[in-house]
């Protein structure tokens, strides 16, 4: 299902100047900016107890990109609990892509982003012929409700699209 949106706000983004569009997606219970220019493709999908927003770059944009936000309304932590639970839910996607190397505390990468406190993984993995980048983040917002956001992108782009989505993860809130 694409949620269809009228944009609340504008935003530039210093980089190249590319425009966002400040989305309110009550049912996944965010604000999400979403770029603009390209226009992404927005899509809502139920899950079992909330919903996925995933952001992808338009068919013909280089490099192809997607980004997968899931907020748990049900599922609050606190600060002391996030480091445990960010590594369990880190290598729980590890598993089930069929990534042989264990995630160990140690390589837990920290991340502060505006609302956003977390941690982060970055793999790659394989899918027939291709190779792909990954960043996971699992963290918590003000209101202690658990976040996961997922990047893919094809191997060796991350770096194209990093500031896009630095400006999608500082400006994320809560309806």
């Amino acid at each position: 299902m694409i949620a269809l949106v009228l944009p609340l706000t504008v935003v530039a983004d210093s980089h190249d100047l590319r425009p966002f569009q400040e989305t309110r997606l009550a049912e996944a219970g965010l604000v999400v900016l979403v770029p603009a220019r390209p226009e992404w493709v927005l899509s809502l999908t139920p899950l079992e107890r909330n919903q996925r927003i995933e952001l992808s770059t338009p068919p013909d944009y280089y490099p192809a990109a997607s980004i997968q936000i899931v907020r748990d309304a049900d599922l609050g932590i606190v600060d002391d609990e996030l480091p445990g639970v960010a590594l369990s839910a880190l290598q729980v996607l590890r598993t089930r892509m069929h990534v042989a190397d264990a995630l160990a505390p140690e390589e837990l990468r920290e991340i502060d982003a505006g609302n956003l406190a977390g941690f982060e993984d970055n793999f790659s993995v394989q899918r027939g012929d291709a190779e792909y980048d990954l960043r996971n983040i699992v963290g918590k917002l003000p209101s202690g409700h658990l976040i996961s956001i997922l990047v893919s992108t094809p191997a060796g782009q991350m770096a194209h699209i990093d500031h896009m989505v630095e400006k999608i993860l500082v400006n994320l809130e809560e309806v």
